[in-house]
């Protein structure tokens, strides 16, 4: 086994995983190769929160219900899934192999020089958005040998285009950054006054470069924090966790759980501890 790689076998699913967070590139959240496979056909709900997830695909394209499809659609190559406020369902016949990379808003932007409005609540084929000598991606990390030579070239080729990128606007990089320090509990009324914005501007700046409300966003690093908290506690103490994160109480909570995932406290804590990919 590769070093750097865990191999993780559960009952009807093996799991090989790189994972790599580069310390200095804040942009982007998390660097992840995998390889997943299975005893059949296999399903998982994915949950929405405040990064935005780039798959470039190594295998056979997975299968991803949008809001409303009743067939998936299939994206070879990969694909980029803006901030969205629903879960999505994905499915494989038995094996998905591929590159997942989390990244910001901002980082997107300058990555594809596109408005963050255009990707926010869907699913983008990555082939719409490549550069045209960018497109054999996926071809030339398939052609590597091992998992830390894929990521190499992933972080590489981030920080080349993410450098060259047409900057995020000053003032919503700073609410950005209030937002995430405050675990989303920054008042939005804070932000304008700070920034002697009206909050119709500061919704259109937000659309631009992040793709949804600061309200929106602010539910969403709130709720990705939930995750990770109950990420591997099987049992968590719900009432303690909504004073912790800023919940007005645990109801509000729960509300926010059935909003993003679908789901009950309890539905959420099972997907999540189902496997690598739901870290």
């Amino acid at each position: 086994m590769e070093r750097g790689v865990d191999r993780i076998v559960l009952e009807d699913v093996t799991w090989e995983v790189a994972t790599r967070r580069p310390a200095h590139t804040p942009h982007i959240a998390r660097l992840m190769g995998y390889d997943e496979r299975t005893r059949g056909p296999s399903e998982r709900r994915e949950i929405p929160g405040a990064r935005v997830a780039l798959i470039v695909e190594l295998g056979p394209p997975l299968g991803i219900y949008e809001h409303g499809q009743t067939t998936p659609s299939h994206f070879a190559g990969g694909f980029v899934a803006g901030l969205d406020d629903a879960p999505s369902l994905t499915t494989h016949d038995g094996w998905q192999r591929g590159v997942q990379i989390d990244l910001t808003p901002p980082a997107v932007r300058r990555l594809f020089g596109v408005s963050m409005e255009e990707l926010a609540r869907r699913v983008t084929p990555l082939n719409d958005l490549l550069r045209p000598e960018d497109r054999s991606l996926p071809e030339r990390l398939a052609s590597l040998g091992t998992w830390g030579a894929r990521l190499d070239t992933v972080e590489r080729w981030l920080e080349g285009r993410i450098v060259r990128g047409a900057p995020v606007d000053r003032r919503v990089a700073w609410a950005l950054d209030a937002i995430e320090a405050s675990g989303g509990n920054l008042a939005i009324a804070t932000i304008q006054e700070t920034l002697q914005l009206s909050r119709p501007h500061l919704a259109r700046l937000f659309r631009e470069h992040v793709g949804v409300t600061p309200k929106l966003y602010a539910r969403l690093v709130r709720f990705e924090r939930l995750t990770k908290r109950v990420t591997h506690d099987a049992r968590p103490d719900w009432a303690t966790l909504a004073t912790e994160l800023g919940y007005f109480d645990q109801s509000h909570l729960v509300r926010d759980v059935r909003a993003f995932a679908e789901a009950t406290p309890t539905e959420l804590v099972a997907q999540l501890n189902g496997g690598p990919a739901s870290v």
